[in-house]
């Protein structure tokens, strides 16, 4: 069944599309070289990597002009996107449940007969998978990002805390406490950058629940997120609040502040996103270069005895990538093979700027602490895509608030999962 979120869309959608068709596309029929391309990338390295791959895909189409357009909060600003008539021809996705949603409407074009299989096999298969909606290709997949722990190896030293023996969640704790009793600032933590929360629950509810129990949630079936292994999840969140694990005034803090602290060695630990976290805690230290890659290490969370459908290299992350909108042009498709080309996914590997989803192009990768993510994700048979990407954006945001309510003290774990609940069943 669509859910509300998505009726009411539809109904926005069918009325910018009636629009675009009277005044918009009419108007663009003479430019059928322009595209634009939207996506909600900051990283002044990653951008600069899109500024080359237009200007050589310029050389070869001179005729063709790209406009770009950063969306800050793409997922709860999606239904403007997709509902103007000025809509972009190529737009940033994370593919999922929700790209299919708005392929069901006409929103999205297909590309199923658009890209050749050959081009399509260099993806691997669980990033080309998100990407694919009732055996039809609605998007192209560019980069796979899992979000983990990074710790500080002096620090963890100075602590007398040895991480290769957090195998438990009480041992995870113990390293909280321990931290906290030597002086340190355990997790740099940034909820007031919302999408930052979200994350800690997928990850603690990967662990305490498995897949089967995990994937039957996001179905709606059984009890939902009031299902036993989901209320240990919010239990975990509450007893890191309760053991002082995050920093004073962390609610207020944004994700760049908490890779500054962690890269200026003032915590410990932070929650962060595979390929981005060194290069994010370096880029905002105070001087700017942050901590040595080989001072940081990667704290595997653990999960419950008795789970056998997960295993320790499954993780929780996203694959990001590109979906073109219903009415664009045939340059838009043309840019997007080469955007995500077997040389420029390359290219971005050796960047080390983030886990490229085509297979071969991993092996580019150069940073250790990346390629660690890398090996992991190749042994691994469950990447779980992030939660806000399966469920409709209402459910992503209560989740994203009652964790930051979670971390404080501020309601128990039934009332968050409640909360979560009451929003996924409408």
């Amino acid at each position: 069944m669509r859910r509300n979120w998505f009726i009411i869309l539809s109904v926005i959608l069918l009325a910018g599309l009636t629009l675009a068709q009277s005044v918009g596309r009419a108007g663009k029929a003479e430019d059928r070289a322009a595209i634009t391309w939207v996506f909600a990338e900051r990283n002044p390295a990653v951008l600069a990597f899109y500024d080359s791959v237009i200007a050589g895909y310029r050389q070869q189409h001179p005729d063709v002009t790209i406009q770009t357009r950063y969306i800050a909060r793409f997922t709860q600003r999606l239904p403007t996107i997709v509902a103007s008539p000025n809509k972009p021809d190529i737009m940033f996705s994370q593919g999922g449940s929700m790209l299919g949603e708005l392929y069901e409407m006409g929103a999205i074009r297909d590309l199923t007969g658009e890209l050749p299989p050959e081009f399509l096999a260099q993806f691997t298969p669980e990033a080309l998978a998100n990407f694919t909606y009732k055996g039809k290709i609605i998007g192209v997949p560019a980069y796979i990002t899992r979000v983990d722990f990074y710790y500080n190896r002096r620090i963890f030293a100075k602590a007398g805390i040895d991480p290769e023996s957090v195998r438990s969640w009480p041992d995870f704790l113990a390293v909280i406490r321990r931290l906290r009793g030597a002086g340190f600032v355990p997790i740099a933590a940034s909820p007031a950058d919302p999408w930052t929360t979200g994350t800690y629950f997928g990850l603690f509810a990967m662990r305490t629940c498995g897949r089967a129990r995990f994937e039957a949630v996001l179905a709606g079936r059984g009890k939902g997120y009031l299902e036993h292994c989901m209320l240990g999840a919010a239990r975990r969140i509450s007893e890191l609040g309760a053991a002082g694990a995050f920093q004073p005034g962390f609610a207020v803090a944004k994700y760049p502040e908490a890779m500054g602290m962690f890269g200026d060695g003032k915590a410990a630990m932070v929650h962060s996103y595979s390929a981005a976290a060194y290069n994010d805690q370096a880029r905002n230290a105070a001087d700017e270069m942050g901590l040595d890659e080989a001072d940081i290490g990667l704290l595997t969370l653990p999960g419950d005895a008795g789970i056998t459908d997960i295993a320790p290299e499954d993780g929780f992350g996203g694959v990001g990538g590109w979906a073109v909108m219903a009415g664009a042009s045939d340059e838009a498709i043309g840019f997007l093979r080469f955007l995500t080309n077997d040389t420029n996914q390359r290219k971005l590997a050796a960047l080390n700027l983030n886990i490229p989803a085509n297979a071969a192009a991993q092996g580019s990768v150069r940073s250790p602490l990346t390629r660690e993510v890398v090996d992991a994700i190749a042994k691994s048979d469950w990447l779980q895509i992030y939660i806000e990407n399966m469920q409709n954006p209402a459910v992503g945001q209560v989740m994203q608030n009652v964790v930051v309510d979670l971390m404080s003290g501020a309601i128990t774990p039934e009332a968050a999962m409640a909360k979560i609940q009451t929003v996924a069943q409408i």
